[in-house]
């Protein structure tokens, strides 16, 4: 096959550019949401020190959540990635709030 022959790679198998990444990068934070009990151990330890070391995984996973969610709803506007994009949304969605039921449920059994 020659060059002029190749298969154009459109669709799927296209570059991803990066207005159009929203969704991608909503999914990527959503990955690292999941992840964040091991990504908390490159966070350095002076600054690890600063909060609670068992909050620390949450309070990642629930940033990392919101932030999926905010590209997530930015990644709604493309109308190519809207399927993924509220696939992200109910992803990272459901991740925030069990993170927040987590915390009040912490809350609520620790005394004082």
């Amino acid at each position: 096959m020659s060059i002029e022959q190749s298969p154009d790679f459109d669709g799927e198998y296209g570059a991803v550019q990066l207005p159009e990444a929203w969704h991608v990068l909503s999914l990527v934070c959503f990955a690292g949401a999941l992840g964040s009990r091991f990504l908390v151990i490159l966070i350095p330890e002076v600054l690890r020190s600063m909060v609670h070391r068992s909050w620390l995984p949450g309070i990642v996973t629930l940033w990392l959540a919101a932030i999926g969610l905010a590209l997530g709803l930015r990644g709604l506007r493309v109308p190519a990635g809207r399927s993924t994009a509220r696939v992200a949304i109910f992803l990272n969605a459901i991740v925030v709030a069990l993170c927040l039921l987590a915390g009040a449920a912490v809350v609520y059994i620790m005394p004082g």
